[in-house]
């Protein structure tokens, strides 16, 4: 079979069966159906690329919480560690481990931080919102601010 018939073959393929009056679509009218179709599928691919980067923002923010929360919990569990299990013989062992909760848990928070500020940053370098950056320094200075009372706590019992 020559190029030439393959490609005539394959042309009148692409074109639509026959209305219900009988009459075919013109080649014209069934590029700018084709055209019309594209355009939209462009748009619908913008539109799915918009909700990706507005949920990788979102993700960004629960992962800070989710170290937030855990530092929080570390802290807790210290100042729980050093109060309630240490007895007159483990009063020691039960402070030393509840001070290096409380630092790893500060720890997770300035971590938390850390993170969340730097993949932020390269949001809003794409365009994208983004909390501000205070509201998240705040709230880990909030725990830090408690970690360090319950280490005070915890050293002068």
């Amino acid at each position: 079979m020559s190029r030439e018939k393959e490609l005539e073959e394959t042309a009148d393929e692409e074109l639509p069966p026959e209305d219900s009056t009988g009459m075919a679509e013109t080649r014209t009218e069934w590029a700018e159906t084709r055209t019309a179709m594209a355009e939209t599928r462009t748009e619908w691919a913008h539109n799915r690329t918009d909700w990706a980067e507005h949920r990788t923002v979102l993700a960004n923010e629960r992962t800070f919480n989710a170290w937030l929360r855990m530092g929080l919990a570390a802290v807790a569990g210290g100042l729980a560690v050093a109060e309630f299990l240490g007895n007159e013989e483990r009063v020691f062992a039960a402070r030393v481990v509840g001070i290096i909760l409380v630092i790893l848990g500060g720890g997770m928070c300035a971590m938390a931080y850390w993170r969340y500020t730097r993949l932020s940053d390269v949001l809003e370098a794409e365009g994208l919102p983004v909390a501000p950056k205070w509201v998240a320094g705040a709230m880990v200075a909030s725990v830090l601010i408690g970690a360090v009372l319950v280490l005070i706590l915890i050293l002068f019992q």
